[in-house]
């Protein structure tokens, strides 16, 4: 059997893709690095109760990381930025990235299959495949994360093609 967990930020105005009518008040968004750290209260109470979809994609809440406009029934834009292309370690790898910004639909999310994508479970990962996928690249400095091009490909690929409608990879039954 397999399962998809997407972390949702809390969120007082019931996922409906606006701000927070009061984001000051939301503890959810301490819990998380992300967020807390780039947090602006000041500002974020300026725009409380926008939406989204009304806002500049570089004037959106930190929470546009975590699922923050979770289910808007409205199209909104976000902008993303790879945190390697500003490494000097990783030039040659991921500094052609410029940042993308990225239309989402209505109703939809973004995530992350995050057990997928660390360093430490790809034997495990692998024993499960019925496919040998490509090997990772070395990382030029300390990550847990998995760092080649083709072996996140073939990993998201490979997760998020179970989720198509129809799907029964590996005997799981999940049927979409």
């Amino acid at each position: 059997m397999l399962h998809l967990t997407v972390r949702v930020a809390w969120h007082d105005r019931a996922w409906d893709g606006a701000v927070c009518d009061h984001p000051v008040g939301n503890a959810f968004c301490l819990a998380l690095d992300r967020v807390r750290e780039s947090r602006d209260d000041a500002y974020e109470e300026t725009i409380a109760g926008r939406h989204w979809a009304d806002l500049d994609p570089d004037a959106l809440p930190p929470c546009r990381q975590e699922a923050g406009a979770f289910m808007s029934a409205r199209e909104w834009t976000r902008v993303l930025q790879h945190p390697y292309q500003e490494s000097s370690k990783a030039q040659d790898t991921h500094g052609h990235l410029r940042p993308t910004p990225v239309k989402v639909p209505p109703f939809s999310t973004f995530a992350v299959p995050f057990a997928w994508m660390t360093r430490r479970d790809q034997e495990e990962i692998a024993n499960r495949l019925p496919d040998r996928l490509p090997e990772d690249r070395e990382p030029p400095f300390p990550t847990p994360w998995v760092f080649g091009r083709q072996r996140q490909e073939a990993l998201l690929t490979t997760f998020f093609g179970a989720l198509s409608p129809g799907f029964d990879g590996w005997g799981s039954g999940l049927v979409g």
